[in-house]
């Protein structure tokens, strides 16, 4: 059984309680529950879970269970707890952690499953924890939980698959063994920069493809979309220090790390040595014999040159280097385009003289997406 401490009682946050609530720890031929404290800001749903075992002003018609605790109070809710979970709107985050502080202990697991930056800074949501609880003289054991995962249906039961990325493994593991079960699978990852960014950049995507849905527009367009913002987000999470192959585009982030395989066969003989080394010739051979250099380091060094003469290569380097500067640029130019959005809506629908009904799923700015 593990004390667990889930901080946000949004839709999502108590579709996560209800998970973790209905899972089981074995020791043995015993099985028991985890210990679930959910940390509310509103009284009412307090009482409301306390009454009846239903959130009913945020997930309403979904029973918790009875290994679900709800509380008002932070003090309450951290004691004790071995995992906790942040599930607060983002722009909360800094301020309930800074107050949470005095009750957090080094051996705590820290899980963040909000999806958003920070407001003014742009920093990830682990970046916001690290950075108030490092002032507290502890670097905090954290990670980072994110995937295509509606909170009513997670409620429901509907088989889920998400990532949860750090760059400790232990902690990944320990936090796949607490979450995960046959309806609700995790998967990890150790790229946490691309399983943040993935599911904050998401929304904008979901937010541009309801404009198609309210524009009328067909299958084509919103297939452009998705396809052109799925590469422009793998762009920014490689500009920012992600890793393309590893980022949650909800396309590879949902499978078990691979190994990587070499781009080119390796030499091991000097017939492939002679193949593949760019010095050319019986030159390599006698380098190789004064121990000058090995024909692995030689043709490694070949690799390296032939990627250097590669634009697209080049590219793809200078964008891993990219000033952060410049990143927060970008951040904060598709945070005001989908700002200036609904502005541009109107202008649009006045001049086709009609209105624009965008769909309340997709832009809806809550806990639930």
């Amino acid at each position: 059984m593990s004390r667990i401490a889930i901080i946000g009682a949004g839709a999502w946050g108590t579709g996560l309680a209800i998970v973790l609530g209905r899972n089981e720890t074995h020791h043995g031929r015993h099985s028991v529950r985890h210990n679930v404290r959910l940390w509310a800001n509103e009284p009412e749903v307090t009482e409301s879970i306390a009454s009846n075992r239903i959130n009913e002003r945020f997930l309403p018609g979904f029973i918790l269970p009875e290994s679900i605790a709800a509380t008002s109070d932070l003090n309450t809710a951290l004691d004790g707890a071995e995992i906790v979970v942040s599930v607060m709107p983002s722009q909360h985050c800094r301020d309930l952690f800074e107050r949470m502080a005095p009750a957090l202990r080094r051996e705590i697991l820290f899980v963040s499953c909000t999806k958003g930056l920070e407001d003014g800074t742009l920093l990830r949501m682990t970046e916001v924890i690290g950075d108030v609880l490092q002032s507290r003289k502890f670097t905090p054991h954290i990670a980072a939980l994110s995937g295509p995962s509606f909170a009513k249906e997670v409620a429901r039961g509907d088989p889920t698959a998400v990532t949860v990325a750090s760059v400790d493994g232990e902690v990944t593991r320990a936090v796949q063994q607490a979450f995960n079960d046959s309806r609700f699978r995790v998967y990890t990852n150790n790229d946490v920069i691309g399983v943040e960014l993935g599911g904050a950049l998401k929304n904008i995507i979901a937010i541009a493809a309801g404009i198609c849905a309210g524009l009328g527009l067909g299958h084509n367009s919103a297939a452009a979309l998705i396809t052109r913002g799925l590469a422009e987000m793998a762009r920014l999470v490689v500009a920012c220090g992600g890793r393309r192959s590893g980022s949650n585009l909800h396309r590879r982030s949902l499978a078990q790390p691979q190994r990587r395989r070499a781009t080119r066969p390796r030499p091991q003989t000097p017939r492939h040595y002679y193949r593949h080394a760019r010095s050319g010739g019986r030159r390599g051979f006698h380098h190789q014999s004064r121990g000058r250099l090995s024909p692995q380091k030689e043709c490694r060094d070949a690799d390296h040159r032939a990627d250097v003469r590669n634009p697209r290569k080049r590219q793809v380097a200078a964008a891993g280097h990219r000033r952060t500067d410049d990143t927060c640029g970008e951040v904060r130019n598709l945070l005001s385009l989908v700002r200036t959005l609904p502005n541009q809506l109107q202008i649009f629908a006045a001049d086709r003289r009609h209105s624009v009904q965008l769909p309340v799923e997709v832009i809806h700015h809550g806990n639930g997406n």
